[in-house]
């Protein structure tokens, strides 16, 4: 096996550049960025009149799950437009027209992974932070490279392996970022909670409109921050590295997951059945020796 001695792209130089993309393009990459998070919003602020509107909010909310599935391929794509100079193209409606072709895809990708996520989270925490870590580039492999099914996580495990703890400080470091910028989001709802008070509905408006300020900005950014990180780790990936073993392991907590999400649901209705009837003995119980016939004649001579 053959490694590349290239360093991946540090840190600093992936936040850095994603800021740079993210500032020339926030006028697209922020509305389709924050499209799901409106509607989302809007679905719960409409249930909440009730009777027909319970119905149309429930409505609106599926429609915010639906674009959020499509938002990740959506700006994947927008972002490979960018890299290839023609960014200035990018048109709302068409990106998320790219997006929704990729929404089957995503989704059955995401069932994949959560269930081999479950799998290995079964054998304790660890063994699903490190599958994770291997599998964490599988989006940008289906979509860029065109990588199917296990594919495109054996490729992810491909550019990850002998890397992993880069991978995942990497990673770590963008999540301080974005706890950073959330605590300075909560800190200044606080603020106008204060000055407003916490139900005026100036300080509900305004802290909705932060909730939507943050998803609009670190959505793309965390989007292009995992995008550079990909190319960087294709650019200088090992080469020879045997997938077999990893699909293996693969199959084998994909397997455990699914009898897992089976069985979840069947010992929760075995403990409710158990409980019923423990439940049932008991008020049995207590109607005998509430009333006990024998007892009673003895009493009575």
């Amino acid at each position: 096996m053959e490694s590349n001695t290239a360093m991946i792209t540090g840190p600093i130089a992936l936040l850095a550049s994603s800021w740079t993309i993210f500032k020339t393009n926030w006028k697209i990459l922020a509305p389709i960025a924050i499209t799901p998070t409106v509607m989302l919003l809007a679905g719960q602020f409409i249930g909440m009149a009730g009777g027909l509107a319970l119905f149309l909010g429930f409505l609106v909310s599926i429609a915010g799950i639906v674009f959020a599935i499509a938002m990740a391929p959506a700006l994947i794509d927008a972002l490979t437009k960018i890299d290839n100079g023609s960014g200035a193209s990018l048109r709302y409606w068409s990106q998320y027209k790219a997006g929704f072709k990729f929404f089957w895809i995503v989704l059955g990708l995401g069932i994949l992974q959560g269930l081999i996520i479950l799998g290995s989270a079964v054998l304790f925490i660890i063994p699903a932070i490190v599958v994770g870590g291997f599998v964490g580039m599988y989006l940008f492999a289906r979509i860029l490279d065109g990588h199917k099914g296990f594919s495109a996580m054996t490729e992810s495990y491909s550019l990850v392996k002998g890397r992993w703890w880069k991978v995942f400080g990497r990673i770590l470091c963008f999540v301080l970022v974005y706890v950073i910028a959330a605590i300075i989001v909560g800190l200044v709802d606080l603020l106008f909670a204060a000055i407003f008070g916490n139900r005026s509905v100036i300080s509900v408006v305004l802290a909705l409109l932060l909730q939507v300020i943050l998803t609009g900005a670190m959505g793309p950014i965390a989007i292009t921050y995992t995008y550079k990180l990909y190319v960087s780790l294709k650019s200088t990936r090992m080469s020879g590295v045997h997938t077999g073993t990893f699909k293996k392991w693969l199959i084998a907590f994909l397997v455990i997951g699914i009898i897992a999400v089976i069985l979840i649901p069947l010992t929760g209705i075995w403990a409710v059945f158990q409980g019923f009837q423990i439940g049932h003995q008991s008020v049995s119980g207590l109607d005998s020796a509430t009333y006990n016939p024998s007892l009673y004649d003895s009493t009575n001579r």
